[in-house]
């Protein structure tokens, strides 16, 4: 089987297909950011000489056993302090560009792995 002349057509069919299997991963990076890389959320959320701290909390509306993720900005005495004013519009922003680099590098890595395995199924016949 000829694996090197693929149509353009199917290159495309595979790197749409690749972008809706990437969708849901990278939805899940971004909503987990605060927890594996708080200092992209803290730098503009946060006012200088704070951290944000996350956590997990049970509100009144979860049910037993379930938890919301909260993060708040700390001083050094760990007091809680208020949010930048525009955090919200500036978060907007870095939310898109976040998901647009996320999306991308998923999107890569899957088609790396695809063409690494075209290329050594090829090579065993």
């Amino acid at each position: 089987m000829e694996s090197r002349n693929i149509p353009k057509k199917n290159t495309l069919n595979l790197i749409g297909t690749l972008a809706l299997i990437a969708l849901p991963f990278t939805c899940m990076l971004i909503a987990l950011s605060p927890l594996i890389a708080p200092w992209l959320v803290e730098k503009r959320v946060c006012p200088q000489g704070t951290h944000l701290k996350t956590g997990w909390h049970q509100a009144t509306w979860n049910k037993p056993g379930e938890y919301t993720l909260t993060g708040n900005c700390v001083d050094a005495q760990g007091q809680i302090v208020p949010r930048l004013p525009d955090s919200n519009k500036v978060g907007v922003v870095e939310f898109l560009i976040y998901y647009a680099v996320c999306f991308v590098a998923i999107v890569l890595v899957m088609e790396l792995f695809l063409w690494f395995n075209t290329r050594s199924s090829a090579q065993r016949s």
